[in-house]
């Protein structure tokens, strides 16, 4: 489960290959909310895709 100060995750709503569905309840007024978060492996290749990018020099024609 994800830990995220202030909130208290309850369930995996759903799990796909990018990202994953969390239900937790908010602590501060114990409001429900859904949270979504990117597996690593998928933010790992969009930073891995953004530093390939900023090495590679671009020509106008």
């Amino acid at each position: 489960m994800v830990l995220l100060p202030g909130f208290i995750t309850t369930a995996i709503l759903q799990e796909g290959k990018k990202a994953v569905l969390y239900r937790a309840i908010r602590v501060v007024d114990d409001f429900p909310v859904i949270m979504g978060y990117l597996k690593r492996s998928c933010h790992q290749m969009q930073l891995d895709l953004n530093q390939s990018l900023k090495r590679r020099k671009f020509v106008n024609q």
